[in-house]
């Protein structure tokens, strides 16, 4: 038996501090509407993670076996989205990881012309994500930083509620209220928050 414990004496590893980088309102429409002309199968992917804040891992299958999101899992009547505990990223939390997120009207917007009744939301394995997505920045010349589009989500949102909207983001993004105070706190304003949540595609019909 050991009477000091050797890892009393290691420091805690120092992670450096960063800021997160976010799209601006007119660069996240004009994913959306080259993705429409171009690349059509990636609009639930972006409409999923820059208008509902729900992680890349929950959407994306890397392996076959991965659990994802389905479209059984909109509720197109109470205008929700559960992340299943299975589909969730893994926490100590005892109450489970299982979450629900409201979905906006600007999500329905983009989401509803692609509506399907079953499957995964992104049948694509991350891969031909990837190769997508690379093709899409390229033809918008919007080239959207690792998870910037989960990132936009949070801090537009905060920006449109207020500090005291930390609990609910916490909620619906999956994380603490201190991992979301840290990162998502942006000095933008209440309008440009409103802006994030207002895209609509200039052309009310589907191409």
């Amino acid at each position: 038996m050991l009477v000091l414990n050797p890892f009393d004496e290691i420091d805690r590893p120092k992670v450096a501090y960063t800021v997160l980088e976010i799209l601006e309102p007119a660069e996240f429409k004009r994913l959306f509407e080259t993705a429409e002309e171009d690349v059509p199968e990636l609009i639930p992917f972006l409409a999923m993670a820059g208008i509902a804040g729900v992680r890349r891992s929950e959407l994306v299958r890397e392996y076959a076996e991965d659990q994802v999101l389905k479209w059984e899992d909109v509720d197109w009547q109470k205008h929700l989205i559960t992340v299943r505990h299975e589909v969730a990223k893994q926490t100590s939390r005892k109450m489970g990881n299982r979450r629900f997120i409201p979905m906006e009207a600007a999500l329905l917007h983009w989401l509803g012309p692609y509506r399907k009744k079953e499957g995964l939301l992104v049948p694509l394995v991350d891969s031909a994500v990837r190769r997508r997505m690379k093709k899409l920045c390229l033809h918008s010349k919007v080239n959207p930083p690792k998870n910037a589009l989960r990132h936009s989500y949070a801090s537009y949102w905060l920006a449109r509620s207020s500090k005291e909207g930390l609990g609910e983001l916490s909620k619906r993004m999956g994380n603490s209220e201190t991992v979301c105070k840290r990162h998502y706190l942006e000095t933008l304003t209440r309008e440009e928050g409103a802006a994030w949540f207002k895209i609509r595609r200039s052309n009310q019909g589907r191409h």
